[in-house]
């Protein structure tokens, strides 16, 4: 009903998205921490991929400037090389590229529309911090980040390494 006729659906390990587009643009959604029960039973796996992604809150270094929540970027690399791929090609094809995310999604969009660089915009709901001070001012995509004022995940990591963009 939204006029999104092609849906293309990227699944690694801890790391799920798809990418919606028409004629026009393409909309990038990346899921969220997995640690309710989905229709039928949890996959433990799953849950404890998403708890390990979380938790890998080392700095690392980020190839555009600054240094990122090191579970984001290995969870962004693993879906990088084909999302890339098929974003460009969208891209070729005259489609305006958005991103957004939940959580730990939102953390993801974030830095995939870094990384890839030529986005409309990001929309985040709920994202938790995701670089250092310089990753923010190198981060030059429109962000809007919306926040519940209790989401305990907006106030994570600690804002003493991180920083929100947006």
């Amino acid at each position: 009903k939204a006029g999104l006729d092609t849906v293309r659906f990227f699944d690694k390990n801890s790391t799920q998205c798809y990418v919606a587009s028409n004629r026009e643009f393409a909309v990038v959604a990346f899921r969220g921490s997995e640690v309710w029960k989905r229709k039928g039973k949890t996959d433990i796996r799953v849950v404890a991929a998403d708890f390990m992604t979380n938790a890998d809150f080392w700095l690392t270094d980020w190839p555009r400037g600054g240094k990122v929540h090191r579970g984001f970027k290995n969870a962004l690399d693993e879906v990088w090389e084909e999302l890339f791929a098929y974003l460009t090609d969208l891209e070729r094809d005259g489609r305006k590229i958005w991103m957004t995310g939940h959580s730990l999604g939102a953390a993801l969009a974030t830095l995939a529309a870094d990384r890839y660089g030529e986005v409309q915009g990001v929309y985040t709901f709920g994202s938790p911090r995701v670089g250092n001070l310089r990753f923010k001012e190198s981060y030059s995509n429109r962000a809007y980040r919306l926040v519940n004022g209790s989401d305990i995940v907006t106030k994570l990591p600690p804002s003493s390494f991180y920083m929100h963009v947006g």
